[in-house]
């Protein structure tokens, strides 16, 4: 039994959330996020197998937070939350906890990768209001703005470099490794909003695609699904 099934068993969360933490087609989904730390770790020095393992758990569980939030965030702007909804978020809280305490057992309180977390943190949650801005006010959007605002809302991802430096014991943050991250999750994003495309729309999210089909074809950016063209 992998860490990542051992840690989910101990959780006090339902049977269900058990279940989609661990789901074969889900880990097959977010792969990247839980073979990040072995992906990176040849860049590095000393990292051990074990620090990895807990590296890919703990942040795996993180991430899975993050995007629970997210989907509980996007609903709450068109409709109230209903009972179940509201009971999920917060037992996704005891899988925030279990991140945050495997991650305090490998960082010390003043190890430098707080602040950078802290930091990654805070352009996650930026780049979420000014998707949420976007989607109200419905602007043109240039590349340049579509680049900025993927590239945060995958910042969280970006503390995995800061956790390896820290590990290994390197003082100044791996630039080259982040900027690949960056644009990694730029051309993701530009997957995500194709392949999206029908979804955002009916949820009333603003993306770069919409935006270029809608200024391509010169049609009214304030139509909503099922109001005709």
């Amino acid at each position: 039994m992998s860490l990542l099934e051992k840690i989910v068993r101990g959780l006090p969360v339902s049977p269900d959330i058990q279940q989609a933490l661990t789901s074969p087609d889900l880990l097959r989904k977010h792969a990247l996020y839980l073979r990040l730390p072995h992906l990176l770790a040849p860049a590095y020095g000393p990292v051990t197998p074990q620090q990895l393992e807990q590296l890919s758990a703990y942040g795996y569980l993180y991430f899975r937070f993050l995007v629970e939030f997210d989907q509980v965030l996007d609903q709450a702007g068109h409709q109230p939350l209903s009972a179940a909804a509201t009971g999920r978020i917060f037992e996704f809280c005891a899988v925030y906890e279990a991140a945050i305490r495997g991650l305090s057992a490998l960082f010390p309180e003043a190890d430098p990768f707080w602040n950078h977390f802290a930091q990654c943190k805070r352009e996650y949650a930026g780049s979420n209001r000014q998707e949420k801005t976007l989607a109200a006010t419905r602007p043109a959007f240039t590349a340049a703005m579509f680049e900025e605002l993927a590239a945060g809302k995958s910042a969280a991802c970006y503390a995995m470099v800061h956790a390896l430096d820290s590990l290994s014991g390197r003082s100044q943050p791996s630039t080259p490794l982040l900027t690949c991250l960056r644009h990694v999750h730029i051309g993701l994003q530009c997957l995500d909003d194709v392949d999206d495309f029908v979804q955002d729309l009916h949820h009333r999210q603003y993306t770069f695609a919409h935006y270029g089909v809608i200024s391509e074809n010169g049609i009214n950016s304030t139509l909503r699904p099922g109001k005709g063209t």
